[in-house]
């Protein structure tokens, strides 16, 4: 906001409302805070008094600065469509399920949402928030027995890519990691590497990094080392000379051992199919009719 009244005064040079328009960061922050989310939760309290069913969308994280948030999205029926709207971002002090269970209450009643009209809950798979005994959704369950809770689809299909994977040997991750971390936060090495794929004549692709939480990340890592699996090899030819590390060395021979190469190939060919699912599950469209169909294919073709 420090920049973008410049930015629209530049574009509209004919507009005298442009020229005059003076509002920062400080000024936009207080506006949103204390007027545009006044007005919209007034809105929202509004559909919720006419359509009184609503269901609820949770998640939490945790950010950069190891402070626990959890997001609280509402989902709702304005006689129109189906309508998602941001509810809240609350501070978590207690990570455990009645913690999270009891800000989210405390959001509802702060906002003099019924909760006995909550007809569904979505939310991740872990046991904090599905757990059958003490997880989030049995919470809420004691309180409204009707509620229908719906795990992540999306969340579940990497768990049971990752589950699958525990059959394939350790080092071949491990390895992926090793080449990642190498090249991580230096640009002298990534610079030396852009010599070997010019040399090759490969499209310089920067090596992806794979995450913990979603493993099916692993596949776009992976097609990128086999796309500049040559060039690696030359380049750590060398760096085994100039470096003398043995983690180097370690990473060499892994190249020139044709079964890693096999196993990245199998990955990427496995993987795909299952992310390929996975972007079906987050259409924005309605894809119901062909859901089942496609995950049943799916469950042949990989069996």
């Amino acid at each position: 906001m420090d920049h973008l009244p410049k930015l629209i005064a530049s574009t509209c040079p004919d507009s005298s409302i442009a020229k005059q328009l003076e509002i920062g960061r400080t000024k936009a922050t207080n506006l949103t805070k204390n007027q545009l989310v006044e007005e919209a939760l007034t809105e929202l309290k509004e559909h919720l008094n006419i359509n009184k069913l609503y269901s609820l969308i949770i998640d939490e994280t945790t950010d950069i600065s190891t402070k626990k948030s959890m997001a609280v999205i509402i989902r709702f029926h304005d006689n129109v469509s189906i309508k998602d709207r941001f509810l809240g971002l609350i501070e978590v002090e207690n990570g455990t399920a009645k913690g999270l269970f009891e800000t989210v209450l405390k959001l509802l009643k702060d906002n003099n949402i019924t909760i006995e009209n909550m007809t569904g809950l979505g939310a991740d798979n872990c046991s904090v928030m599905m757990g059958h005994k003490v997880g989030v959704q049995t919470k809420f369950r004691e309180i409204n027995p009707k509620i229908i809770v719906m795990g992540c689809i999306c969340h579940s299909l990497h768990l049971c890519a990752s589950a699958a994977a525990v059959k394939l040997p350790k080092s071949v991750e491990e390895f992926l990691r090793k080449i990642i971390n190498h090249f991580s936060n230096s640009t002298k090495r990534i610079e030396g590497f852009k010599e070997y794929l010019e040399f090759l004549k490969i499209k310089p692709l920067k090596l992806l990094k794979t995450s913990q939480t979603r493993w099916l990340s692993l596949q776009a890592a992976v097609e990128r080392v086999l796309q500049s699996w040559d060039a690696l090899k030359l380049y750590f030819t060398n760096a085994v000379f100039t470096d003398d590390l043995r983690i180097t060395s370690q990473i060499l021979e892994n190249l020139k051992t044709p079964i890693y190469k096999i196993y990245f190939s199998f990955l990427s060919y496995a993987l795909g199919y299952v992310n390929t699912l996975n972007k079906e599950f987050q259409s924005e469209t309605c894809k119901v009719d062909v859901l089942l169909i496609r995950l049943t294919k799916l469950f042949y073709e990989i069996s």
